[in-house]
């Protein structure tokens, strides 16, 4: 599992908390959840359940999730990368308090990540 925490750097107010569960597929996962959320600026829910593309262990290998773009997969191809189609990997779940947790708590809504039922490794949505 891979937690992580974003906070607004002025007022320490909890932002985003995020959490990964799959294996090596996590870690990339959750970062390319937080980037597309945060730096992005996409709401959190289609940050969690946009299809995922992960380098592999092997050499110029990229796994990746029915629904990316052809575009991407052209991408990645001319970039030197063997594709492999998978299923669903890594589960990222997430908490989004756009107006701060202590602030404004009605603000925060939890996310579930739609390949898990909303589950994430055994959890329960609250």
């Amino acid at each position: 599992m891979v937690p992580a925490v974003v906070a607004n750097a002025v007022t320490g107010e909890l932002v985003t908390a995020l959490t990964a569960t799959g294996g090596p597929a996590a870690p990339p996962t959750l970062v390319a959840v937080a980037a597309r959320s945060i730096l992005d600026v996409a709401p959190l829910s289609e940050a969690i359940n946009a299809p995922r593309v992960v380098g592999l262990p092997v050499p110029d290998v990229a796994a990746y999730e029915r629904g990316v773009t052809a575009g991407m997969l052209d991408a990645l191809r001319s970039a030197g990368h063997r594709l492999v189609e998978a299923e669903n990997f890594a589960i990222v779940n997430g908490i989004l308090c756009f107006g701060g947790a202590t602030l404004d708590p009605t603000s925060c809504g939890f996310v579930p990540d739609g390949r898990s039922f909303g589950l994430g490794d055994g959890g329960m949505e609250f």
